[in-house]
């Protein structure tokens, strides 16, 4: 599914109106429509709605317009000066005269009540300043009211294209976002304090030029099982690739433990893990299908790399960069590479070490690592943070979060909807390195960027399936692990 930002969407608006001839009253009664149809199926004695005076406003004086001959009693709030509409917004300000809807300034004195149903239609995408003065008066007056709240496009505050929120935001029961999903529906916290959300489709055409030239999307369940490779009935572990890992070390044993499982549970046909020879029993006996090979941390110029179709480095290393440059040395530019962990601490230290083509894949800690800017910084536009940093180092980013984002250096960029709070926990990340590599080593020529975010959206999957079943505060890695059946995920959801 494609999701698109702010400018992505008035861009979209003026070829509909410019070039298919739309106009834009009639785009804006069919927005309307699809907030009616949203509040018809509540059960309310009173719609109030909030308005803004741009299109977001409008929409919202069209929409009480059409409730109101429905037979609801609807009440229209205006925050700041009507006097000020333009175009279609004023068109549809001035068809309430007449109408049994009470029109009135807004005040933070008014009460809605539990059985209410209030409508944000202050800010639609377009917003890209703080939100201050009446218009922030009137979002905490409505995350006040004990009433439903329905918003149309977005809730106000909250930024089309980095889901942040601008100043203060709506937190909606509802969103009706209009046309096309947003980029900041799917990204944290927009993804939270936009509720359920539905579409609005208004009959804009697709493809159109604006979708066509997209590059965002959120996965979903059809496409991961698109990358995942089928079972042949004359297979055997050769058919399924082998996954390199050098990954542990004394005290961290446990990431290089759930990045072999995980890569097994992939269905790579063999997986071949370097440790260090003193914790060569911990992997025997909890992974015994593991293909060892040891290295002496004390002599790092005589470590060798497995032989492998793809690899991951990183998981429980620690920090011993002799060792990490030897086996970059070793593995063949034409290999898969997957980084995790230490593997990226270490080339944020030597970045010169970077190589085209990998899969990198930090959390918000190691990304201002290899970026040089802080996790706050970051934090204000994932999908530019990602993409910046998928451009230095010329591979996929693999930037998590609650809501990870994925990112090529071409621009393309994958929001991931699946996983939950409980996934926050030691592991999660190993197990999630290993099923990247153990998928890229059954098809070595698959496109790194849809092989992540498909196995991205896996690994959340997985999550949530056992956070159904164990709940989130005692989730660990190994349930995740234990839930991580790319056949049964993929039939199931």
């Amino acid at each position: 599914m494609q999701v698109f930002d702010g400018a992505e969407m008035s861009a979209m608006d003026r070829w509909t109106i410019e070039v298919q001839g739309v106009p834009g009253i009639e785009l804006m009664e069919r927005a309307a429509e699809g907030v009616v149809e949203a509040v018809l199926r509540q059960d309310c004695a009173r719609v109030i709605f909030v308005c803004g005076m741009g299109n977001n406003g409008g929409d919202g004086f069209a929409a009480a317009r059409l409730l109101c001959r429905q037979g609801r009693t609807v009440e229209v709030f205006t925050v700041g000066n009507p006097g000020g509409l333009k175009g279609d917004a004023r068109i549809n300000y001035e068809r309430l005269e007449g109408l049994a809807v009470t029109v009135k300034p807004f005040s933070p004195a008014y009460e809605a009540g539990p059985q209410d149903l209030v409508v944000d239609a202050l800010f639609g995408t377009g917003l890209a300043r703080p939100v201050e003065g009446v218009y922030a008066e009137a979002v905490e007056w409505i995350n006040r009211q004990p009433a439903r709240v329905i918003a149309v496009d977005i809730p106000s505050g909250v930024h089309a294209g980095t889901g942040q929120v601008m100043g203060c935001a709506v937190r909606a029961t509802e969103t009706v976002t209009i046309s096309r999903h947003k980029t900041g529906l799917w990204l944290y916290p927009g993804r939270d304090l936009a509720g359920r959300v539905t579409l609005a489709t208004i009959g804009v055409d697709s493809p159109n030029p604006v979708e066509l030239a997209g590059c965002k999307m959120v996965t979903d369940a059809a496409f991961a099982a698109e990358m995942m490779v089928p079972r042949l009935l004359a297979g055997h572990k050769g058919t399924y690739g082998q996954a390199g890992i050098m990954a542990g070390s004394p005290g961290m044993m446990g990431a290089a433990i759930f990045a072999v499982r995980s890569a097994y549970q992939s269905g790579a046909g063999l997986v071949r893990c370097l440790i260090p020879a003193s914790e060569s029993t911990a992997m025997t006996v909890s992974v015994p299908e593991a293909v060892q090979k040891h290295w002496n941390p004390n002599m790092p110029q005589l470590l060798e790399m497995p032989p492998a179709t793809a690899y991951l480095i990183g998981p429980g290393l620690g920090r011993c960069r002799e060792a990490f440059i030897r086996a970059l040395s070793r593995i063949p530019d034409d290999k898969p590479l997957v980084l995790d962990a230490d593997g990226l601490n270490m080339l944020a230290e030597s970045p010169e070490l970077a190589r085209p083509g990998m899969i990198l894949t930090p959390h918000m800690g190691e990304a201002a690592r290899l970026s040089g800017r802080s996790i706050a910084e970051l934090y204000r536009n994932m999908p530019e943070a990602a993409i910046e940093l998928a451009r230095r180092y010329q591979s996929v980013v693999v930037l998590k979060n609650a809501s990870t984002v994925v990112a090529a250096p071409d621009g393309r960029i994958a929001v991931n909807p699946t996983g939950n709070p409980g996934m926050s926990t030691a592991g999660a990340g190993d197990v999630l390195a290993g099923l990247i590599v153990g998928w890229w080593a059954q098809d070595p020529g698959a496109d790194p960027f849809k092989l992540a975010a498909a196995a991205v959206w896996m690994h959340g999957a997985a999550g949530d399936r056992a956070a159904a079943v164990k709940g989130q505060y005692a989730l660990m890695a190994s349930d995740i692990l234990e839930y991580l059946r790319p056949d049964q995920l993929i039939d199931c959801l």
